[in-house]
């Protein structure tokens, strides 16, 4: 490694602590197990987006629906169940 790319790495490293930092400072509750438990589900929904996504800039495409679908996605869920989560699978 050459260090221009270590330099690079720790800048993006004390970034993320720097946020880290942050979030613990401004928001109190956020290393609640509850919370940490709802934020690893929805990394979960953002996840898959996002390797999709990956996949179709590696082959040199670019698809700007993903956050029209699952906008639209979220809506449709909302309707049907009815703000009910038995109504869900």
């Amino acid at each position: 490694m050459t260090g221009a790319s270590i330099r690079q790495i720790a800048t993006s490293l004390s970034g993320l602590v720097a946020v880290f930092i942050a979030a613990a400072i401004f928001t109190p509750g956020f290393y609640a197990e509850a919370n940490l438990v709802l934020v690893a589900q929805q990394i979960g929904f953002i996840g898959v987006a996002a390797l999709g996504q990956t996949f179709c800039l590696l082959v040199t495409g670019i698809d700007l629906s993903v956050g029209a679908v699952s906008g639209m996605t979220m809506v449709v869920l909302a309707v049907v169940s009815g703000g009910s989560n038995s109504r869900l699978w």
